[in-house]
């Protein structure tokens, strides 16, 4: 999944929102033949060497770090809410029909062998025992997450040398009730001193579908 713009456009959010936006819904809803996409919010983040030992001055809305913990960003009700937040005039009818809420997360340099993304087998996740739902409050939202317990029987996987080509598609929630899929960055053991320093993107998106 290809991109037109370079990796410092991406520190130009009117760059990402004019171009990149409108660029990566197409390409989502045309790989899961969607009829429609809504972005409702992206994050660029750009790995500081110190990270994760920062203080929190060090940490602003242009220098977002990689997320550590496992999680998954949408609860059911949480996606419900956006739907309505995005569609105040139709959110009924959208919300009787097929939808998705998903994520598009792209690395900005590669080979991606600082700090990768791991996804989590949903098939190895008991959603009753190892998912937390939890409340992410800030000054201007409140939103709610699942945060995944530790269990011996999660299956962990992450992509080798990941390229910017290389995206992941994400399920967060789904009308049809099926939970999304955990993930975490976590520090490469055989990361070294001439490796990139993790860049990347990641786009919030709602997907509705006829049928």
């Amino acid at each position: 999944m290809e991109t037109s713009l370079q990796p410092e456009d991406f520190q130009n959010t009117t760059i990402v929102g004019e171009h990149y936006i409108p660029e990566i819904t197409e390409a989502v809803r045309e790989l899961l033949k969607a009829s429609r996409v809504q972005a409702y919010d992206f994050t660029v983040r750009k790995r500081h060497p110190e990270y994760p030992f920062l203080k929190a001055d060090d940490v602003t809305e242009n220098n977002r770090q990689p997320a550590y913990g496992a999680h998954i960003d949408e609860t059911f009700a949480n996606a419900e809410r956006i739907i309505h937040k995005l569609n105040p005039s139709d959110h009924e009818a959208l919300l009787k029909g097929r939808w998705q809420s998903v994520i598009a997360w792209r690395p900005l340099k590669g080979p991606v062998r600082d700090w990768p993304l791991a996804l989590c087998d949903i098939r190895s996740v008991d959603a009753k025992a190892d998912l937390q739902a939890c409340d992410i409050v800030d000054p201007e939202n409140v939103s709610e997450e699942y945060v995944l317990h530790y269990s011996p029987d999660l299956r962990w996987y992450y992509l080798e040398d990941q390229m910017p080509n290389e995206v992941w598609i994400m399920l967060q929630s789904d009308s049809k009730g099926s939970i999304g899929v955990p993930h975490s960055s976590f520090p490469h053991p055989a990361t070294t001193a001439q490796d990139h320093l993790r860049e990347s993107v990641d786009v919030h998106m709602m997907v509705y579908y006829d049928d």
